[in-house]
């Protein structure tokens, strides 16, 4: 008899751990599955993102050429330059004051020669007006000869390649994007309007990530700039470093990226962004999940041997075990029941403490007072149509310390042989509200912890959605801390940041909970008003900015804001991006008529 019992309770055991094995590696292969779907979802963030910063690079200097050549003075000037040079030296030295990253900006006539250039010192920021007798002769460049031959009304890009003075490259290195246009004065050709743009903090901006090594490459496969790159900036260009993408596209299936980029920057380097996943992010997501596993097939396999030597016993004993693995399940196990009518009636231990109730404060009551996103009894009064189903939902529900709690749900209906419902539901619960953290960050900006870019631009295309569906309003505002860098540059980027902090805080507390509240890019906050006319928005963005001319920012410093105002036409087939442009464009106007003020587009 002993020897019996002995042999069954192995044959029990193993065949329990096998079990556990099987679905361990199933599980696995779905959180594997999982990491992929995450790592998809995170290219597509980063690839909107990405188009984002190029799009805004690309349109500045664009606006501004265009700006040039559309301005009085210099059509004044291509009819008397020597009356009207002056006017249009003033014109370029305050574009370049207005742009950061602009290193000169010059006129070049049919003839190469330079007759107006202004460059900027980065070393103090100081924008210089070059004498005419260092102007030089540029008929040679390709720059100069590729706009010669190009399209009327077609900007020039070029390559991004060191900045070169005087045949040598100029230190310290500066990566440099060239973006012209032709001068036509009567339909004849007149020379060219050419910016050299700082490309290198754009180019931190394409490459950093929290998901992915990115690489800024051209169309041969070069690097030009990397997130993972060690070497100083520029050696990159000079070392001819090769990429082999066929190569890592083999190696690296469904965690390399590659996003073409020529439709923006339109240069012959044919440039693109390449997406590698970060190796360790993805090994310490999955390092999570065997742990778990390791974690549930632990307290799995001490079940099986308590119910191994439960069966393996005497009819006798068996009901004393079988209590001793249903504590090992109350202990760890997060579950409750509930009747047909929706009233809790067990709980287990594991779940007690995770919502910090005591079972006596639970059973008895509700269902939906404790998880009130779902009523259970409402989702099987038809017990014929799943006789066997299960549902499973996300849920949040608040413990009794008020800390918000996200549950992962399984609803089972206790039927009986026949098919019909008898006592109830099981519900069992996985604990997700680190997950939940985690998608939270992915879309929170993490200085302010309001609303990134991206979820941002989600919410965006939701309001233009009902507001073309329902024909209601809905506004935005712009919102920009006047002299930010000042504030940074004299007292630091704590108090920068503190700042930033204070001002997101004041934004939110003025805005109703239904509007969407985010940092729209460094000192720039977008406010989305659902459901809100131009007029209401104008009187919010009067009340946010009183209330940021009164605070007193880390108790110790004064602060104004400029705001745009724009709201989207329901009658026109008006786009998102139209939108932000009327904003931005009544935020620059309240910036130029003098800051610390709101302007309607």
């Amino acid at each position: 008899m002993k020897k019996y019992t002995t042999s069954f309770f192995i044959y029990f055991l193993i065949f329990g751990v096998l079990v556990q094995l099987v679905s361990m590696s199933v599980n696995y292969l779905f959180d594997y599955i999982n990491v992929k779907n995450d790592i998809k979802n995170w290219y597509k963030i980063e690839r909107n993102v990405k188009n984002d910063i190029l799009k805004e690079l690309i349109s500045k200097p664009q606006y501004s050429i265009d700006s040039i050549l559309q301005s009085k003075a210099f059509k004044s000037y291509l009819n008397d330059p020597i009356k009207y040079k002056k006017s249009v030296q003033e014109l370029f030295f305050y574009i370049s004051n207005e742009n950061r990253n602009y290193m000169q900006i010059r006129y070049i006539d049919l003839k190469g020669d330079e007759k107006i250039r202004v460059d900027r010192d980065f070393s103090d920021g100081k924008t210089t007006l070059i004498d005419s007798n260092l102007l030089q002769n540029k008929k040679d460049r390709y720059y100069f000869k590729d706009v010669m031959n190009g399209v009327k009304d077609d900007f020039w890009y070029s390559k991004i390649d060191l900045n070169v003075e005087n045949g040598k490259v100029k230190i310290p290195r500066q990566h440099t994007l060239r973006v012209a246009k032709v001068v036509y004065k009567d339909s004849k050709k007149e020379g060219i309007v050419i910016i050299n743009m700082l490309f290198d903090s754009y180019m931190k901006k394409l490459v950093y990530s929290n998901y992915f090594d990115i690489s800024l490459v051209d169309g041969a496969g070069n690097y030009i700039f990397s997130s993972h790159n060690t070497k100083p900036m520029g050696e990159n260009l000079i070392q001819d470093k090769k990429l082999n993408l066929k190569k890592l596209t083999d190696m690296k299936e469904d965690q390399l990226f590659i996003l073409s980029i020529s439709d923006i920057i339109k240069s012959k380097q044919n440039l693109f962004l390449v997406f590698d996943t970060k190796e360790k992010l993805v090994n310490n997501i999955l390092k999570q999940n065997i742990k778990v596993s390791l974690i549930v097939l632990f307290i799995a396999l001490i079940i099986t041997v308590l119910l191994a030597l439960i069966i393996s016993k005497i009819p006798s004993k068996l009901h004393n075990e079988l209590k001793d693995a249903l504590k090992v399940i109350d202990k760890y196990v997060l579950m409750m029941t509930i009747n047909k009518k929706g009233f809790i009636e067990t709980i287990s231990e594991a779940m007690s403490k995770r919502v910090v109730f005591a079972k006596n404060e639970i059973i008895g009551k509700k269902y939906t007072e404790l998880l009130s996103s779902l009523d259970v009894s409402s989702k099987f009064k038809d017990s014929k149509s799943k006789p066997h189903g299960l549902f499973r939902k996300n849920l949040k529900c608040m413990n009794k310390d008020g800390k918000y709690l996200w549950l992962y749900q399984d609803v089972m209906p206790l039927m009986d042989d026949n098919g019909k419902l008898m006592n109830g539901y099981a519900c069992f619960f996985t604990d997700i509200t680190d997950k939940k953290e985690i998608e939270k960050k992915a879309t929170t900006d993490p200085l302010t912890n309001v609303s990134n870019r991206a979820k941002l631009d989600d919410n965006l295309n939701r309001e233009v959605n009902l507001a073309k569906r329902y024909s209601r309003d809905f506004s935005v505002i712009m919102s920009d801390i006047d002299f930010f860098k000042k504030i940074n540059d004299t007292h630091g980027h704590q108090v920068g940041d503190g700042v930033l902090m204070e001002f997101a805080e004041i934004l939110v507390q003025n805005c109703r909970k239904v509007d969407i509240v985010g940092r729209y890019g460094g000192e720039e906050f977008l406010m989305i008003l659902s459901d809100t006319s131009k007029e209401g928005a104008l009187r919010l963005a009067q009340k946010i900015r009183l209330n940021v001319e009164k605070h007193l920012f880390l108790k110790k410093y004064r602060v104004t804001a400029s705001f745009g105002v724009a709201t989207f036409d329901k009658n026109t087939n008006n786009s998102i991006k139209t939108l932000i442009k009327s904003a931005d464009e009544a935020l620059y106007c309240a910036k130029k008529k003098g800051r610390n003020r709101v302007e309607v587009s």
